[in-house]
């Protein structure tokens, strides 16, 4: 080894938003895929970093019992930051508007999906709906529509019925 880097995160996201996306975005079959999807996925939602530890390792032998010293720490502080939010999906968005992003942050998105999880389509569509008319059509695409229309084409045939 070389001055080799070690490096362990710990990042949170609500577990039912991927599967929210996939269906607003016409991807379902994403639901069914392994667990790194979510994480590592193309296609997912951002999370946000709570714990980030990095340290070089001078010999092989230092790499094991930092790794279980740090995600003992990161699970630890996982397990704190979920108590602390709780269940109230709005208090991850706040916080991870506020929190280190990885992935396709997009605090619009996460409040549209928050709407539509509460079954309050027409706020969601009316979010959607502003971001459009200001040219924004959010970062992803699928089947020649941006996220965005997908939200209020979804909302659209969610109160139609």
């Amino acid at each position: 080894m070389n001055n080799d880097k070690v490096v362990v995160r710990g990042e949170l996201k609500p577990y039912c938003f991927d599967d929210l996306f996939w269906e607003v975005f016409k991807m379902p079959e994403n639901s069914n895929e392994p667990m790194g999807l979510r994480a590592n996925g193309a296609f997912s939602l951002w999370s946000f970093c709570v714990e980030n530890h990095e340290k070089i390792i001078k010999n092989y032998l230092e790499v094991a019992p930092y790794l279980c010293e740090m995600i003992a720490e990161v699970d630890r502080r996982l397990c704190t930051k979920v108590d602390e939010l709780g269940d109230d999906l709005k208090n991850f968005i706040n916080h991870a508007d506020m929190a280190e992003k990885t992935g396709m942050y997009d605090k619009a998105l996460g409040e549209m999906l928050l709407y539509i999880k509460c079954k309050q389509y027409d706020k969601a569509l009316d979010l959607a709906t502003v971001q459009i008319e200001a040219g924004n059509f959010g970062s992803f695409k699928n089947e020649g529509k941006y996220i965005y229309e997908h939200v209020a084409e979804y909302c659209k045939e969610h109160t139609r019925g």
